[in-house]
């Protein structure tokens, strides 16, 4: 998922964000840490601490959350149009996209921990750019935000290669929600998800196969969940 970001499947929900319903915890707890946080401390879980209320900012999300601005389907990796996929973001690496985010708070956005690898653990050689389908050709409704913190999933690679590939990032300062920028929607807790749903796979991609690694262009494709 280095380039790519899953973000909307059926109606809005996404079924890769449950994963989150781990992680936010951690990522609301009032305890300090330091701003990249890879692991709580020995013996702390993921639920300790996490304010109730903030949690519920998050779960199930603002009111806002999940409305894209076009609802057309497009299959087949084509380009989308601008609102399309509100909430989707590009993590920035020194001013360079590296993966792709999902915005799902006004503060936090979620990525993949893999894409933190042998690159640098301070926050502000990352940027999150919201409101563009092209990475490098910005408009009016552009914003490009700094991060303040970075928490990857405490059991990242414990298991097994790419186990809870999951990372969080917070913002310094609120996104201002727009048409064209808007956070997608968590799910309830408990909620159970049946099999096979269809969902939307969105992020940025090569042209052609003889682009050579420039990603350019927003793609969106449909394809089944498991």
């Amino acid at each position: 998922m280095g380039t790519e970001a899953l973000t909307h499947p059926v109606l809005g929900h996404p079924v890769f964000l449950l994963w989150l319903l781990l992680l936010l915890p951690l990522a609301t707890s009032g305890q300090q840490r330091s701003p990249f946080t890879p692991a709580p401390a020995s013996g702390e879980t993921l639920e300790r601490g996490a304010p109730t209320s903030i949690f519920q900012q998050l779960v199930p999300g603002t009111p806002v959350c999940g409305k894209p601005k076009v609802m057309g389907k497009i299959y087949g990796g084509q380009d989308v149009v601008a609102g399309q996929w509100p909430w989707q973001a590009s993590l920035l690496y020194r001013n360079l996209h590296i993966c792709g985010a999902v915005l799902i708070d006004s503060f936090w956005l979620v990525s993949t921990a893999h894409c933190f690898l042998n690159k640098s653990h301070f926050p502000e050689d990352y940027q999150i750019l919201l409101g563009t389908t092209q990475l490098y050709q910005h408009t009016q409704h552009t914003q490009k935000m700094a991060v303040n913190r970075i928490i990857m999933h405490p059991d990242f690679e414990k298991f097994h290669p790419f186990g809870s590939d999951i990372a969080m990032l917070q913002l310094h300062l609120p996104v201002n929600f727009t048409s064209y920028i808007s956070p997608a929607c968590l799910p309830n807790p408990g909620v159970q998800l049946p099999s096979h749903l269809s969902c939307w796979i969105t992020g940025w991609g090569m042209l052609s196969e003889d682009s050579e690694g420039v990603w350019e262009r927003w793609v969106g494709e449909n394809r089944e969940g498991e």
